[in-house]
């Protein structure tokens, strides 16, 4: 159950931007051999980032969306923060074997190995971010598409547990520089989320007190 509060939380605060429409071709073995080997390189490299974010969230039974903008930190192996500053104070943490949530009126503090979906959660929000998903298919069955600029990944869940939130989620890739752009998570519901990235630093020196589990 705390498992599920949590990906309701997460939905919550992920985007969905309106109006994004790009037409892609599927890639043909040997292009997705590349695309792979890309990837990899890159997400093999980055030991760091810092980002910032602008999130909208559209629901499908609304006609009304949500807006909110913070700063992403990422850390390898395990560690990650989502902090949300506009229009409210949120923080979503993850560090190592720990999920911690802070708000202006509340701290909770999870043990992500006393759930097998709260070791999906965190293993999706990390992997997404850098790229690692692309390593293994453990958890997505992935079809690979591209336009000009561009190189679009589809993730279809394969456990029954993240099946029961995620239709499918569309990662987007730069081809220049086979950076991660944006990520879509279309929702069993029928809602799609969006997560847009912006001002990337890679592999700059983070403070550890930036994921701090508070008490």
């Amino acid at each position: 159950m705390k498992a599920k509060i949590i990906l309701a939380i997460i939905l919550l605060f992920f985007i969905s931007t309106k109006g994004y429409s790009q037409k892609y071709q599927k890639v043909s073995l040997k292009e997705k051999n590349e695309i792979i080997k890309s990837i990899k390189a890159i997400s093999d490299n980055q030991k760091s980032m810092v980002c910032d974010f602008v999130q909208e969230k559209s629901i499908s039974l609304l006609n009304d969306s949500f807006i909110s903008n913070g700063r992403l930190y990422y850390k390898f192996p395990n560690k990650l923060k989502w902090s949300y500053v506009k229009p409210y104070v949120y923080d979503f943490i993850i560090n190592s074997d720990k999920v911690f949530m802070h708000t202006e009126n509340s701290n909770q503090t999870f043990d992500i190995n006393s759930n097998q979906l709260f070791q999906e959660i965190s293993k999706m929000m990390i992997s997404n971010i850098d790229g690692s998903f692309v390593k293994n298919n453990e958890m997505f069955e992935i079809s690979f598409y591209k336009n000009k600029n561009e190189w679009l990944l589809i993730l279809n869940p394969k456990t029954k547990s993240m099946q029961q939130f995620f239709k499918k989620i569309k990662v987007v890739f730069n081809k220049a520089n086979a950076e991660i752009k944006h990520i879509t998570l279309v929702e069993k519901t029928g809602d799609s989320t969006n997560i847009l990235l912006k001002n990337k630093k890679i592999n700059i020196d983070i403070n550890e007190e930036v994921f701090n589990i508070k008490k």
